[in-house]
């Protein structure tokens, strides 16, 4: 028979070794974790080499003054997500992409409806080589907030080339110059062989980062915004979104939900 003065010996060992199994499994549990972002993981932005452009660009609207049409007055005027750059010759407002049909990005002050809609346009070159404001989508059913729209299929960008886009609300109808818009650039580029490879493996907080350091700026923000769409209560996220627009001049943006991400599209 056992020695019940031995009992004491064998349960503490026990508990320890408990303890050190909750220990390393909460630890694992941790990792696993999709939005655990370390201090050390930030997303900086960094511009490569803006291309030069003659094209002007426009990210907000007049809109903050009064309203005109359907479209009322607002406080935050329709706004491009974009960075800006200085070069020597002008100022380049917008970024860099992988993507053949890359997402736009912007933030829209009023609920689009069938009598208020909103429409992509992408300047392209037609048959017979004119440069041709093309509308390439068609807006409607979202509340006030930031929305992403994927260029349609059908108008994927070439590699290498500068294009224009712009987002136009129609706030009349009628008379076109009563509309909202904005515009900026996008560039597709030829991907770096070694930027693919570390693509195919990385996770969340890895494919932003890598899209951040060799300056991909739409590729970047749809990972994050559609992050932040399915995942609005993410504290490390939403500090993560927050920064990313005070970096780049778009502080009145940072308490904008985002109401619309490529997949929700009405």
């Amino acid at each position: 028979m056992m020695n019940p003065s031995r009992q004491p010996r064998l349960f503490v060992p026990s508990v320890l070794l408990g303890l050190l199994v909750v220990l390393v499994s909460s630890r694992a549990l941790a990792q696993k974790q999709p939005n655990s972002n370390p201090a050390n993981r930030r997303i900086h932005y960094e511009l490569k080499e803006p291309p030069p452009t003659g094209n002007p660009t426009q990210t907000s609207g007049a809109g903050s003054r009064g309203g005109i049409g359907n479209c009322p007055a607002v406080e935050t005027p329709l706004t491009a997500l974009v960075p800006k750059a200085q070069t020597a010759r002008s100022t380049f407002f917008g970024g860099k992409t992988l993507e053949a049909r890359p997402t736009i990005w912007v933030y829209v002050p009023y609920a689009l409806t069938p009598h208020l809609p909103g429409e992509l346009r992408l300047r392209e070159t037609d048959t017979s080589g004119n440069q041709v404001n093309t509308a390439i989508a068609q807006i409607t059913g979202t509340s006030p907030g930031v929305i992403g729209i994927r260029l349609p299929s059908g108008h994927a960008l070439a590699k290498n080339q500068l294009y224009t886009w712009s987002f136009v609300v129609l706030c009349d109808l009628n008379d076109a110059s009563a509309n909202q818009f904005v515009k900026a650039a996008v560039q597709r580029i030829a991907p770096d062989p070694s930027l693919v490879q570390q693509l195919k493996h990385a996770q969340f907080w890895d494919r932003a980062a890598l899209y951040a350091r060799s300056g991909l700026w739409y590729d970047m923000l749809t990972v994050l915004a559609a992050h932040r769409y399915s995942q609005p209560s993410d504290v490390a996220l939403s500090q993560e979104w927050n920064s990313l627009l005070e970096s780049v001049g778009l502080d009145d943006l940072v308490a904008k939900a985002i109401v619309q991400s490529p997949g929700t599209a009405p």
